[in-house]
């Protein structure tokens, strides 16, 4: 796993701008206290180590010139995490990884036809202990890939119950009433996991240069994942 990120993280508010809150706040209390020259000396101290904190999470955030030369390796992640996790970054070059889960987050199986009325799922292999029903939707059987169809029937965990369970392979809900009957589909096991490479732009930098050359994602993640701080950025690779 490479990871590169600002040592607040980039999900929390940086240090340096708490910091130049907190001192326009004392500042201004002080202030209106009458004590203006203490102010305006409490002032010029934290903005001086307001900056020097910015000055010092743009350095953490930065790293260029790197080159992962990864032909034929794999990457299990063993927990819901992100793989390659890129802010701030310049000239990397990702190439040839696997990237996955450490156990299947995602099946395949059939719609059938319930002789009562209505449909059921009936997978392939048991549904993995722990894991649950979330997306259903069409696949091509032979080649595995994915037809264009808006069809597909989602089970998101904060609004949808989960299909009436039969024993381990065969679930039945009404929301397979948008499949037909023998169709077969690819089913997640998980909403949403893991990126498998997320490129971030923080709010005092940006990515630039990331190249992911043969780098393949595959169960459980959620592919390659861009947030460029409204920048727009081609992708011109299609990932799997």
């Amino acid at each position: 796993m490479i990871r590169h990120v600002s040592r607040n993280g980039g999900r929390r508010i940086p240090f340096w701008r708490l910091l130049a809150i907190g001192t326009v706040a004392v500042g201004a209390a002080t202030w209106a206290s009458g004590q203006g020259r203490w102010a305006a000396a409490l002032a010029a101290g934290g903005m001086t180590l307001s900056l020097a904190s910015y000055l010092q999470d743009r350095r953490d955030n930065q790293a260029s010139d790197i080159d992962v030369q990864a032909k034929g390796a794999t990457f299990v992640l063993d927990q819901d995490d992100d793989g390659f996790y890129l802010q701030d970054c310049q000239r990397i070059r990702i190439q040839g990884a696997t990237i996955r889960a450490s156990r299947a987050m995602s099946g395949t199986g059939r719609i059938q036809a319930v002789a009562s009325g209505g449909y059921k799922l009936v997978l392939d292999k048991p549904l993995p202990d722990g894991l649950s029903i979330n997306w259903v939707r069409p696949m091509n059987e032979g080649s595995h890939t994915w037809p264009y169809s808006r069809v597909r029937a989602i089970f998101n965990p904060a609004t949808t119950a989960q299909p009436t369970r039969i024993d381990s392979r065969t679930f039945q809900s009404s929301a397979f009433n948008v499949l037909p009957d023998k169709q077969f589909v690819s089913v997640k096991f998980a909403y949403y996991g893991g990126r498998g490479v997320y490129i971030r732009d923080s709010d005092t930098g940006t990515n630039d240069d990331i190249t992911l050359d043969g780098v393949k994602i595959g169960s459980g993640k959620r592919s390659a994942c861009f947030n460029p701080a409204g920048r727009r950025i081609p992708q011109t690779v299609p990932f799997c």
